[in-house]
């Protein structure tokens, strides 16, 4: 019969009980309690992240359109922003971000390059989703409406994908040109121009817009605080659990 495990200390006297703490509880009680604290200061540090989100877009729509065709400010200013541009579409170069999912249906997201009035640069416009054949060498080539020089939108950073491992297209890809994931540098070196850092959404009512299934739902900051809640009361109940364990009664010899 195995011994039980001997106590770190003699104890602290507290009237009929005294304290003292086991090894193998408080071993477990020093692993298990900064667990418990670190999930519940990350579901706190997520909050802030989320309450960040939440303001920026709502900075974003009270802030006045950006021209884009004038000036690109850094994405971290205008994220969210309503952004719109003249120009014209670069119609032989159009990319298709793989690995889209639209109500369980797989296709791409149709970044349509955009060069800017006056000027060599080019935005990249995300004019939406499209279904892809059953057939993967089949891509679709959406057309662009000849008469489309404005384009407007919502500034973003750009379709969500999976990790980055590898290069974004494959070699000697045709056009159009199937991305594994958005890369403005490739972009900007397969396009041989200078390209802006993030894209901008096209409106649902631009007549150059697929289906667009995006929308700028962030999870509430309240449930990650809610969470972090949660974290730090099953470190609070460990806490007690490890209090009582270890908090034993005296026996009174005198009976």
């Amino acid at each position: 019969m195995a011994s039980p495990a001997p106590p770190l200390m003699h104890g602290l006297q507290v009237g009929r009980y005294r304290f003292r703490p086991g090894l193998w509880p408080t071993v477990a009680f020093l692993l298990l309690l900064p667990v418990l604290l670190g999930l519940g200061f990350w579901q706190l540090d997520r909050a802030d992240q989320r309450q960040a989100a939440v303001d920026a877009l709502a900075e974003g729509e009270r802030a006045p359109v950006v021209q884009l065709d004038r000036e690109q400010p850094a994405y971290d200013t205008v994220r969210h922003h309503r952004g719109q541009a003249t120009g014209e579409p670069v119609v032989d170069r159009v990319f298709l971000v793989d690995n889209q999912v639209h109500q369980g249906r797989h296709g791409y997201r149709v970044l349509q390059p955009f060069r800017l009035s006056g000027s060599e640069t080019v935005l990249l416009v995300d004019r939406g989703w499209v279904e892809a054949a059953e057939a993967r060498s089949e891509l679709p080539a959406p057309e662009w409406p000849s008469w489309g020089v404005l384009v407007e939108g919502v500034i973003d950073s750009g379709p969500s994908v999976g990790l980055r491992l590898g290069e974004p297209a494959e070699e000697h890809a045709r056009w159009p040109r199937r991305l594994q994931y958005l890369d403005y540098d490739y972009v900007a070196g397969e396009l041989d121009r200078p390209v802006v850092p993030y894209l901008l959404r096209l409106s649902p009512e631009h007549p150059a817009a697929l289906i667009q299934d995006w929308s700028p739902t962030v999870l509430p900051p309240e449930r990650h605080r809610g969470y972090a809640l949660q974290w730090f009361g099953l470190g609070l109940a460990l806490v007690v659990i490890w209090l009582v364990v270890n908090l034993k009664r005296e026996r009174d010899d005198r009976a």
